[in-house]
């Protein structure tokens, strides 16, 4: 069977790294796609190990040009059927690596400490208070998400009903612009005592592939 890590742009090698299990890495291309994979006997687990040497392979080749990310244990049982699958697909993916070229992916999470509150004289005084706090966190992660959005091409995110958690978002970032966006975000935290603005990356676009569909 033929274990996929990535899909790019044909012409593209594999990159210098081992993948799960230690499996040789090869490229099978369709068209103007090609895509990154091993052969392995059987599906890998889903062990720590495994998954980080899914996501080395992905780093190393997202190191060497545009990559779409596939998910973890996405197999297909030969290279015909990778084949039909990258042709049957190949204008979204083209787009889609059109749309990461050139850029990162950089992670938000906006938490927040529950702040204390006093004891409710009635269960509609509770419930008042507990919408009242769910909305206070709103408008926090919506404004924060609202000035990160416009530093980037893309964005993915999820308002958590919170606190701790207020939000969860991932930006498509232009790689020379990384650096300004990690200005933002201290920006941001820096004007909002008792928030934290945690951000992580830069990472391939895992959040902007699209679904790779099929895998067998």
């Amino acid at each position: 069977m033929l274990y996929l890590y990535a899909i790019a742009e044909a012409g593209t090698a594999a990159p210098q790294a081992a993948g799960v299990s230690g499996a040789p890495l090869a490229v099978v291309e369709a068209g103007a796609l090609a895509a990154i994979c091993s052969v392995l006997d059987a599906a890998p687990e889903a062990t720590e190990a495994a998954v980080v040497e899914h996501a080395g392979v992905v780093e190393a080749a997202a190191a060497g040009g545009s990559v779409l990310p596939v998910r973890f244990g996405t197999a297909f049982a030969d290279a015909a059927s990778l084949r039909r699958e990258l042709a049957d697909r190949e204008s979204a993916l083209r787009r889609a690596l059109e749309r990461v070229r050139g850029r990162v992916e950089l992670g938000v999470r906006v938490l927040v400490a529950a702040a204390p509150r006093a004891p409710a004289a009635d269960g509609r005084a509770y419930l008042l208070g507990r919408l009242d706090e769910q909305r206070r966190a709103a408008a926090i992660a919506e404004e924060v998400h609202r000035t990160l959005a416009q530093e980037a091409a893309a964005e993915t995110f999820r308002v958590a009903p919170g606190p701790p958690l207020l939000l969860s978002a991932a930006y498509l970032v232009d790689a020379d612009a990384v650096q300004r966006f990690r200005e933002r975000v201290d920006e941001l935290a820096a004007a909002r005592p008792g928030v934290d603005v945690l951000c992580t990356g830069p990472w391939p676009p895992y959040s902007f592939a699209p679904a790779d569909g099929g895998g067998e």
